[in-house]
C-alpha cells in the first residue's frame, strides 16, 4: 500500500521529534514537503522535498530523509546567513550585537555539523545493511 502525504508527514514529524533538532515542524502542500529543523540558538534550516523526492520518500523513507538532511546541513553557511540577516534594526529587535549574532550562528553551525555526522553514521549503517542483504540474496528497503 502506497504511503499518503499524511503518512509521510507523521513519519517526518516522528523522525524530527526524535532527533536533536529542537522545535522541528513539517508542512505539506500539494507539491512540496517542508521540514524545519532547529539548532539550540534557534537557527532554522528547511529541508524541502519536491516531486520525485516525495515519491522516493514513499519507497525509501529513511535513506531519502537522511541524504536530504545531510545536504541541507552541508549547505548552511553562518557567514552567508549573517550577511543575509544582519542589520542594526535586526540587532535591536533581537537584542544582540553583530558579534553576539556571529557567535550564535557559529555555535549553531557547529551543532548542525555534529548532527550531520550522526546522520551520516546512520546512513552508512543503512547502506551497509542494504549491501549485506543484496550480497546474501535478501532485500532491504530503508
Amino acid at each position: 500500500m502506497a504511503k499518503s502525504l499524511k503518512d509521510l508527514k507523521e513519519e517526518l514529524e516522528y523522525v524530527t521529534d526524535h532527533l536533536n533538532f529542537g522545535n522541528g515542524e513539517v508542512y505539506i502542500d500539494d507539491s512540496m514537503i517542508n521540514v524545519t529543523i532547529e539548532a539550540p540558538n534557534h537557527t532554522t534550516l528547511n529541508i524541502q522535498f519536491i516531486d520525485d523526492e516525495i515519491e522516493k520518500l514513499k519507497s525509501e523513507f529513511k535513506t531519502t530523509y537522511l541524504i536530504k538532511a545531510i545536504k541541507t546541513i552541508e549547505a548552511f553557511d553562518s557567514e552567508e546567513t549573517f550577511n543575509e540577516l544582519w542589520s542594526p534594526d535586526f540587532g535591536k529587535h533581537n537584542n544582540f550585537t553583530p558579534f553576539q549574532f556571529v557567535e550564535i550562528l557559529k555555535e549553531d553551525e557547529q551543532f548542525f555539523k555534529e548532527e550531520k555526522d550522526q546522520l551520516q553514521k546512520q546512513l552508512i549503517q543503512i547502506k551497509t545493511k542494504k549491501y549485506e542483504n543484496a550480497v546474501n540474496g535478501g532485500h532491504y528497503h530503508g
